[in-house]
């Protein structure tokens, strides 16, 4: 009886963080407040290796930091952060900088020819920014489907004698896969909006750019993963599987060149030409 009542408040307990978890990311960028949320954050440093240092002091007010979200876009200037919000929700923040370029090349201090240049540089990069504004909805659809499906998956728990059954087992485990295409939406958003812009040969900081939103959204697949023995036990087995499984289909096709090779038979035929007595 007391293992069916830990198990009961400790899936309560996983499932009440995921819910909070995830309204925080959709809610990413919205506000001042849910700035830290952010998915993506480009700061100077980044900016100076895509573009240029001229690029960066083309103007005063390029901001410290862009910060963009499922619900929003923010700009960090001296710790002042200011945020709009915007929906169908787009992880693109080159706009923002050609915004701020077009917006300051009258002003004082700013550098028109300079800041033309920059946003040259920015449509050069060819990035297919309708693509991650698809691939970004489909991630604010998935994240709303898993807080239902949470939902759903917690009051299954609560009406069955222990929350570890096979019965919460199925949907906990959707609810798991969704999170996993979640992050794969996120990595290819991330590739498009962050790779496509940095040169050939040049590296940055991958923790300067993954916004607190990323953790967040890694830490509720952790999360939905303990939440139960049998989903733990399936997912360490599927994570493991994957690359045991890459390994032995390259050694297969290792192994069957080699065969191949081996049972090759090559067929020498004898050519007999006759002698003739010469004369």
């Amino acid at each position: 009886m007391l293992f069916f009542r830990l198990s009961h408040a400790w899936f309560s307990f996983c499932n009440i963080s995921i819910f909070a978890v995830t309204i925080c990311i959709l809610a990413s960028c919205r506000t001042v407040s849910e700035s830290k949320y952010s998915l993506i954050n480009i700061d100077r440093e980044f900016l100076a290796t895509a573009f240029g240092d001229d690029c960066v002091n083309a103007s005063s007010h390029i901001p410290d930091v862009y910060k963009v979200g499922l619900s929003g876009a923010c700009r960090v200037i001296d710790g002042d952060v200011k945020c709009e919000s915007h929906l169908p929700p787009s992880l693109n923040w080159a706009k923002l900088l050609e915004a701020d370029y077009v917006t300051v090349t009258n002003t004082t201090g700013s550098q028109p020819d300079v800041a033309e240049k920059c946003i040259e540089l920015i449509h050069e990069a060819g990035v297919n920014h309708s693509l991650s504004n698809r691939l970004a909805v489909a991630l604010l659809a998935l994240l709303a489907v898993s807080i239902v499906l949470n939902v759903a998956v917690l009051v299954i728990a609560h009406f069955n004698e222990s929350a570890f059954k096979m019965l919460v087992f199925v949907p906990a485990f959707l609810h798991e896969l969704i999170l996993v295409v979640c992050l794969g939406l996120y990595l290819g958003i991330s590739n498009h909006e962050v790779g496509e812009y940095i040169p050939d040969g040049e590296r940055v900081s991958d923790m300067a750019v993954l916004g607190v939103g990323f953790w967040m959204l890694l830490a509720i697949f952790c999360v939905r993963a303990i939440s139960s023995p049998a989903l733990f036990v399936t997912t360490i087995i599927i994570i493991v599987s994957i690359p045991i499984a890459i390994v032995s289909f390259l050694l297969c096709l290792c192994g069957g060149s080699d065969t191949v090779q081996s049972h090759t038979t090559y067929i020498v035929k004898e050519v007999y030409v006759p002698k003739y007595p010469s004369t």
